[in-house]
């Protein structure tokens, strides 16, 4: 997906660095499923008659990516009608998703539901946050439900799992070898967001509707991008998930594992 065409492209720039952190991200999800705004400032902290400096940066609870997230609800809702109208909700709800250490607690019905009410406010609160709208009242339900989510992603069951494997896309008769994709870990960049313009901002005496006469410090944020490390390479053999993440923790770097892969 391109940032450009998106309804909130006119308050997004996107940077080279950022660009390819979402390339680096395409490939590696694209292999898994195949197998600011502006604010107000209404008080501001004094000591004694003298405020405080007042710093103002962008905030962001998450990447900026509100039409991706959109449609990967709208994606869920549609797998979970399609299901229903064919196999029916009771039988969708009594399906669990197998793992390998067992199944989910979780009816599959429940966790498709749960998906798209996740990316929906991961929608609403991205707009929000660039300036593009409030959220909807109709949203606040599932805003509140990705705010939980969001305080502790680290310990999620899918996001703990481990993500290593090979995934064959075609075998190549001509080389005689097969074309896949090589999943070998997360790479953490960091990425800076600032204000292409300067927002807005009017602050209040504290208890007051007075105006305070200060002037802000626009300041850029810096924050942290996990992106799956994704690779495509020829194979003779494409190795199982086990013995692939053994390689890797064997060679170190993505050059070694590579190496190491296609001999």
């Amino acid at each position: 997906m391109f940032p450009e065409p998106t309804p909130e492209a006119e308050r997004l720039v996107v940077g080279p660095q950022y660009r390819a952190v979402l390339e680096s991200q395409f490939r590696g999800l694209s292999v898994q499923e195949r197998e600011s705004r502006l604010r107000k400032v209404e008080s501001l902290p004094v000591q004694g008659q003298v405020p405080l400096p007042l710093r103002v940066a962008p905030r962001l609870f998450i990447e900026p990516l509100a039409e991706h997230y959109l449609r990967r609800a709208e994606t869920y809702r549609f797998l979970r009608q399609v299901i229903e109208e064919s196999l029916g909700e009771d039988a969708l709800a009594s399906v669990r998703r197998a793992l390998a250490e067992g199944q989910k607690d979780e009816s599959l019905w429940d966790e498709l539901v749960w998906m798209e009410q996740l990316f929906r406010g991961a929608h609403a609160i991205v707009r929000e946050e660039l300036g593009v709208e409030s959220i909807p009242e109709v949203d606040l339900p599932a805003v509140s439900l990705t705010r939980q989510w969001l305080q502790m992603w680290k310990w999620d069951s899918d996001v703990q799992a481990d993500i290593r494997r090979v995934v064959p896309l075609e075998f190549d008769k001509s080389r005689r070898l097969t074309r896949a994709m090589a999943v070998m870990g997360f790479l953490n960049s960091t990425l800076e967001a600032r204000f292409r313009q300067v927002p807005q901002i009017r602050v209040f005496e504290r208890g007051s509707h007075q105006i305070t006469e200060v002037e802000p410090t626009i300041l850029p944020a810096q924050y942290h991008s996990l992106s799956p490390v994704a690779e495509e390479v020829y194979v003779r053999t494409v190795p199982d998930p086990s013995a692939f993440r053994e390689l890797c923790d064997t060679h170190c770097s993505r050059e070694a594992i590579l190496q190491a892969l296609q001999g």
